[in-house]
């Protein structure tokens, strides 16, 4: 018997003890991956979990955190881009520290920039990255889960490998990035969110996963989201199940619009292409400024014979 790790697409073998608790032996089994280092803990159907402090760190926090980290090994650190750069002294040397998910596109994830001082790049999508770095002596690639599963020590030891060497490039190479570029054409899918979408509704944008996907402009937008929003709500203090979350008409829409003087129409038809409007922009502007695929049923999902509701198995909604 034997799980199949989704990530690497080991198979990973399963001892199956006979106890009084034969779920005991799965709950134990750990396995550590020969192909991406990180410690699987499968169970009986095929399914793989995870330490989930090694992959659901927030992307958001991931600078504040590896500052953290850091700050553990020298004191002074100082940072050059928004806890995405990092720069202080270890070993009477001036180092950097990279956060490549956070400036992907700014000189600081060049190999000009890498090779101006010892520079260690940190990656936080590890699927996105892991087969891409050239083979380079002054190239030193740690992945975030490394970092959450061994502490500062796999910082250290990276560290430690550039800042001992002397043989630090002195020639001039273009301003290229530090990882080889994906194949032409790109995957369907490269990458996706974590978890749940965070909604964070204002009184004039709508933010998803920090980014704004409705900007001040979709007056018409807003009022329509912050009818799905309050319902959302509702059912969350009426402690629901997502199979039971409740999908509104467009009439229903439109009779709460009405009703607290923010209609702009009064044709139910109206109100659906409003809210087909609604979905197909927060798609373009998500895949647009997040640079990653979103479907329109992942905000508001469409409920056969229902209508529509905010989708509650992929979003959670922030408070204001």
């Amino acid at each position: 018997m034997y799980a199949r790790d989704r990530t690497c697409r080991e198979k990973i073998p399963l001892a199956v003890e006979r106890s009084e608790d034969p779920t005991q032996g799965e709950d134990d089994l750990h396995y550590v991956c020969d192909g991406c280092r990180r410690t699987h803990r499968p169970v009986r159907r095929g399914r793989t979990t995870y330490p989930r402090a090694t992959v659901a760190l927030d992307p958001a926090s991931a600078g504040t955190w590896l500052r953290a980290r850091l700050q553990d090994l020298a004191p002074g650190v100082y940072s050059l881009l928004d806890d995405a750069v990092f720069r202080f002294q270890y070993r009477e040397r001036e180092v950097h520290v990279v956060l490549l998910d956070g400036c992907i596109e700014t000189r600081f994830a060049t190999r000009e920039f890498s090779i101006s001082a010892p520079t260690v790049h940190v990656v936080v999508a590890h699927r996105v990255f892991a087969a891409r770095f050239p083979a380079a002596d002054w190239l030193s690639v740690v992945y975030l889960h490394e970092i959450a599963a061994r502490g500062s020590v796999a910082l250290r030891e990276a560290l430690d490998a550039l800042s001992g060497s002397d043989a630090i490039p002195s020639f001039r190479e273009p301003a290229l990035p530090v990882w080889n570029a994906l194949r032409d054409p790109e995957p369907r899918v490269v990458r996706r969110a974590l978890g749940a979408h965070a909604l964070r509704l204002l009184d004039d944008r709508a933010l998803l996963d920090g980014v704004e996907v409705l900007s001040p402009d979709a007056r018409g937008s807003l009022p329509i989201l912050a009818f799905f929003v309050a319902r959302w709500r509702e059912d969350m203090v009426a402690g629901k199940a997502a199979d039971d979350f409740c999908a509104y008409s467009p009439e229903e829409v439109l009779d709460d619009l009405e009703e607290r003087g923010v209609a702009t129409t009064d044709s139910t038809s109206t109100v659906r292409r409003q809210i087909g409007r609604l979905r197909n922009t927060v798609k373009r502007n998500y895949l647009a400024r997040a640079k990653l695929p979103f479907e329109v049923d992942e905000l508001l999902e469409t409920v056969p014979e229902g209508g529509f509701r905010l989708n509650p198995r992929t979003v959670t909604v922030l408070p204001s």
